[in-house]
């Protein structure tokens, strides 16, 4: 059972998102239920691990790094214990993008504020997260803030077609590996 309202530091900050591994690197795609995530995720099929399909925990990595766990299923129970955040393996995180249907493909880059809102309505789909303390809120927004600032956030407008891959790997993958 969890105590309401939740006090003190969330050790990984729980999202409702699909995410990827590419290079070394995991990939996150935002949007609410029925957006596409796990479509994009399977476009991506291939030429990308799947890392998580419906929910991530996003953490500081030890090295400074965001980065990202799977979190299916767990990210919605509840916060996680200090000790099983530090134990999670995260994939540091190399860009997120908010997940729009679309007939034509488009990628845009988005300013940080509108990442950050983004980041900040995937964080609040855990229903939990809604019973945290305004400090610990205030705390899950600053480091949500950070993400935004410091990694690339893209709008993604796709559909189900070789074109979305073609868009997509134009920003993220290598050179002599675009479709």
């Amino acid at each position: 059972m969890i105590e309401v309202p939740i006090r003190g530091p969330l050790h990984a900050l729980p999202l409702h998102a699909s995410a990827v591994v590419l290079d070394g690197g995991a990939l996150l795609f935002l949007g609410p239920s029925g957006t596409g995530k796990s479509t994009v995720r399977g476009l991506l099929e291939g030429r990308a691990e799947a890392l998580a399909d419906d929910a991530v925990f996003l953490r500081r990595r030890p090295d400074g790094r965001w980065g990202v766990s799977p979190a299916d299923g767990r990210a919605f129970l509840g916060p996680l214990p200090q000790e099983e955040a530090v134990a999670l393996a995260a994939m540091p995180l190399r860009a997120f993008f908010r997940l729009y249907q679309a007939e034509t493909p488009r990628l845009e880059l988005l300013p940080p504020w509108e990442g950050c809102r983004f980041l900040t309505a995937a964080f609040f789909e855990a229903w939990w997260t809604q019973y945290c303390d305004w400090p610990t809120q205030k705390r899950a927004f600053a480091d949500l803030a950070e993400v935004a600032r410091t990694l690339p956030g893209y709008r993604f407008d796709f559909a189900r077609s070789s074109r979305t891959l073609e868009v997509l790997g134009e920003r993220i993958f290598p050179r002599e590996d675009r479709p």
